[in-house]
C-alpha cells in the first residue's frame, strides 16, 4: 500500500506520494474517470533532516515530467511547516533548483522563487487579431498574453491556435489587469488543460506585466479557483495564500 496526501491551493490540486510507485499502479489509481484526479503528481524522493531539505519529482496528470509547480510546492511546504515544530525554514529541491519556504506568526506560509526570466517578446496574428506574447521562464516556460476581457469566448480559440504554434509544449496564461494591485488570470497548463490556478504561471505573469504596466510591487491575483498574493522583489518573487488538505489515504 502507498500512503498519499491530497492538497489543493486555489483549486489547483495535487497528490503526494512518499515512496516510489510503478507506472502501471500510478496510471491505474491516478486518473479522472475511475481513480483520484490531480493536476500534478508529486513524489517525495528524499528528506534531508539535517538541512531541512525535501527532494521532489513532479509529473503532470498525463504523466509527462513537470519542471516546476508553484502552487504544489507551496502546498507541500505549508503542510510540513504547519505540522512540524522542528521546521522553521524549508528548502524544496527540484531539478537542482532550491525553493525556500517559511512560516510567520500569522500562520501563512511564504514561498520564495528566483525571479523569472523574460526570454522573448513578439507579435502574432490570429486572423484579424494581433496578440503580443511574452515567453517567460521560471524553470518551466510560460506564454503570457495581456487581454482586455478575460471572459471572452475568444480566449479558448486563441489558446488552441497558440497550442498549434508551440506544439502544446508550453503553459499559456491570459491576463486582465483590473487595477494597479489586482489582476485576473486564466491558465492552460501543458499536459493538463485549463486549471483553476497555476503558481508558477501567476509569478511569471506578475513579473512580466511589472515590466510592461505601472503596477504595485505586491499584487492580489484572482484565478478561477480563488485568490493569492504575489510580491516581486529585486532578485526573487514571493507567493502566499491559502492551502487546504483534501484527505489522507492509502492506495
Amino acid at each position: 500500500m502507498f500512503k498519499i496526501i491530497k492538497l489543493h491551493a486555489n483549486g489547483n490540486n495535487f497528490v503526494f506520494f512518499f515512496k516510489k510507485i510503478k507506472y502501471f499502479n500510478l496510471k491505474k489509481h491516478i486518473n479522472k474517470k475511475i481513480g483520484i484526479y490531480s493536476d500534478q503528481i508529486f513524489f517525495i524522493n528524499k528528506i534531508y533532516f539535517l538541512n531541512n531539505t525535501i527532494k521532489i519529482k513532479i509529473l503532470n496528470c498525463d504523466f509527462s515530467i513537470a519542471l516546476n509547480c508553484g502552487n504544489g510546492i507551496r502546498s507541500l511546504a505549508s503542510f510540513f511547516l504547519k505540522n512540524s515544530i522542528k521546521y522553521k525554514i524549508l528548502k524544496i529541491l527540484i531539478n537542482k533548483n532550491y525553493i525556500f519556504s517559511w512560516k510567520y506568526d500569522n500562520n501563512i506560509t511564504y514561498t520564495m522563487f528566483e525571479k523569472p526570466k523574460i526570454k522573448n517578446t513578439f507579435l502574432i496574428r490570429i486572423e484579424n487579431v494581433f496578440l503580443q506574447i511574452g515567453i517567460v521562464s521560471l524553470i518551466n516556460l510560460h506564454t503570457i498574453i495581456i487581454v482586455k476581457n478575460i471572459k471572452s469566448f475568444n480566449i479558448v480559440y486563441f489558446k488552441n491556435k497558440i497550442d498549434v504554434i508551440f506544439k502544446k509544449k508550453i503553459n499559456i496564461e491570459f491576463i486582465q489587469v483590473l487595477n494597479r494591485n489586482k489582476i485576473y488570470l486564466r491558465v492552460f497548463e501543458k499536459g493538463v488543460g485549463e486549471t483553476y490556478s497555476c503558481g508558477s504561471g501567476i509569478m511569471c505573469s506578475i513579473y512580466y506585466i511589472k515590466n510592461k504596466v505601472h503596477i504595485k510591487k505586491t499584487q492580489l491575483v484572482k484565478t478561477i479557483g480563488g485568490y493569492c498574493n504575489v510580491a516581486c522583489e529585486k532578485n526573487n518573487v514571493l507567493i502566499y495564500g491559502n492551502v487546504n488538505i483534501c484527505f489522507f489515504g492509502f492506495i
